[in-house]
């Protein structure tokens, strides 16, 4: 789990842009300091690394934010240096279409946009809990179709999840 928040808010002709800051996201040059460490939490799906609930649901690496995402990942931007302890790009503002680019193409797992995984999972670090906690999203939008996407779209994802998030609630309930 990754957070994508961190940033600048600027004026432009229309108004104004928000840009994220990406010496939180990845390494950087000039070094100012390090981005801050993704956070990971017990895996639940059935036999892969780290599960712990052994549940038939995909594992996600999920990308927190407070804003609402609605547009697609461009192209992910280049580091200018691949160093043996990992990528170092140039320090700048990014946009978001830029972080979900790169997390879209380096992520082993699907990668799922939400607002409130990030703060669960610093608060169960904090408390030593992160194997013993789980959470369970119900995919409401495709990140790949943000333009092409309607209510009734967000609708029928949530209605095609929602007997996985039953049957997975139902299994760690013992039912």
């Amino acid at each position: 789990m990754s957070y994508l928040s961190l940033g600048v808010i600027v004026p432009s002709p229309d108004g104004e842009v928000v840009k994220l800051q990406n010496k939180w996201i990845v390494r950087t040059q000039p070094d100012e300091q390090s981005p801050l460490d993704p956070i990971a939490l017990g895996g639940g799906a059935a036999g892969t690394p780290g599960s712990v609930f052994g549940l038939e649901v995909p594992d996600a690496h999920i990308l927190a934010t407070d804003k609402v995402i609605k547009i697609a990942p461009g192209v992910a931007p280049v580091p200018i240096d691949t160093a043996p302890s990992g990528p170092v790009y140039e320090k700048g503002d990014w946009t978001y279409s830029l972080a979900l680019a790169l997390y879209s193409g380096m992520a082993a797992d699907p990668v799922l946009v939400d607002m409130e995984s990030f703060g669960i999972a610093s608060v169960m670090r904090a408390l030593g809990l992160c194997e013993r906690v789980l959470v369970l999203r119900v995919v409401t939008d495709a990140l790949s179709d943000k333009a092409g996407q309607t209510d009734q779209d967000q609708l029928d994802f949530l209605r095609a999840g929602s007997a996985e998030l039953a049957a997975a609630i139902a299994s760690l309930l013992g039912i």
